[in-house]
């Protein structure tokens, strides 16, 4: 998917800017997109090599024969879905968790700026105590 997706958009951005050399544009992005295709077996070596850094030879082959269950193509079918679903969920979630966050907090700190309106409104600006009154 990477190579046609980046085929894809260079083709139309150079059709964008050059919207009289559409048919050229077209055919020079498939003739060096099907050169470049060759270097996926690149890609699938460092893949290859990632997972072995981390699983044994048998895990990868629990992983190859879950993923050629039923469950596992099913989770490949449709995990991009779960994982939007996902997303979503936690989006809403913060924006609620944070918006509560930032009421609770300011009611505690208005309460605390009332308790404390009294004893500031009673001392002067220049942090000075009051004189006790004269009878």
């Amino acid at each position: 998917n990477i190579l046609p997706q980046a085929a894809a958009a260079l083709q139309q951005q150079l059709i964008q800017k050059n919207p009289d050399m559409q048919e050229l544009i077209g055919r020079a992005i498939s003739e060096k997109a099907m050169a470049l295709a060759s270097r996926r077996a690149d890609l699938e070596k460092e893949a290859a090599m990632a997972y072995a850094k981390v699983f044994s030879e048998k895990e990868l082959t629990e992983i190859a024969a879950f993923y050629n269950s039923d469950s596992g193509k099913k989770l490949l079918d449709s995990g991009p879905a779960v994982t939007r679903e996902l997303l979503k969920a936690a989006d809403i979630w913060q924006n609620g968790v944070a918006r509560d966050l930032a009421q609770q907090v300011g009611e505690t700190l208005a309460a605390a700026a009332k308790a404390a309106a009294p004893a500031n409104a009673a001392a002067p600006a220049d942090g000075t105590q009051p004189e006790a009154p004269k009878n």
